[in-house]
């Protein structure tokens, strides 16, 4: 899916009001994204063209689905901040930067610099440095997620290997060299044990 700047500030406005107690199928939410003023013209009219505003709006109900899950996991990284004492603007595009990247409708590096630069023109100073914090490490705790599959795979083709060698090496008369240790690989260096940091 590709997203522009303006889809996203749609989405955000229809955050705050979906934060602010609004219903996610109020249609004075979505109506309200055409009566917005753009911020380059100053001219009411809704921000973008109408395309955007439909994205944005529904991008915004999206995330507002999945908002706990969201929440959980920001709160999570920020015990000093809790959900309900972050700016409102703060949370909601964390909320946002966070669906972009666990959904993978946005590059996770393009995803978090959208979620900076709405940071640095809608809330605090402090804000951008906050939310780049937050949503880098939720990508970087989602790369270091262990794959289910690819674990069975090495291992299944290190036991094959491990199987052929040991029933070669048993129809073989012993070395004298046989009792002086080995550095070949072990199943565990072929695992990628080395994580990137």
């Amino acid at each position: 899916m590709n997203l522009s700047r303006d889809t996203r500030r749609n989405a955000l406005q229809a955050l705050y009001q979906f934060d602010c107690g609004s219903s996610t199928d109020d249609e004075h939410v979505r109506s309200s994204l055409d009566c917005s003023t753009d911020d380059d013209s100053g001219i009411p009219g809704g921000i973008g063209e109408e395309a955007d505003r439909q994205q944005g709006y529904e991008l915004a109900q999206s995330i507002w689905l999945r908002k706990d899950e969201a929440d959980e996991q920001v709160a999570a990284l920020t015990p000093e901040w809790p959900i309900h004492r972050q700016p409102i603007i703060d949370r909601n595009v964390l909320r946002m930067g966070w669906y972009e990247i666990v959904s993978e409708c946005t590059p996770p590096k393009v995803a978090i610099n959208e979620a900076i630069e709405l940071a640095r023109e809608y809330s605090t100073t402090q804000s951008p440095l906050f939310v780049n914090g937050v949503l880098d490490k939720i990508y970087h705790d989602l790369r270091a997620e262990p794959v289910d599959d690819a674990p069975e795979i090495i291992l299944e083709s290190t036991t094959e290997s491990a199987t052929e060698s040991a029933s070669e090496s048993a129809t073989e008369p012993a070395s004298e060299s046989a009792t002086e240790p080995t550095t070949e690989s072990t199943p565990e260096s072929s695992l990628g044990t080395d994580v990137e940091h």
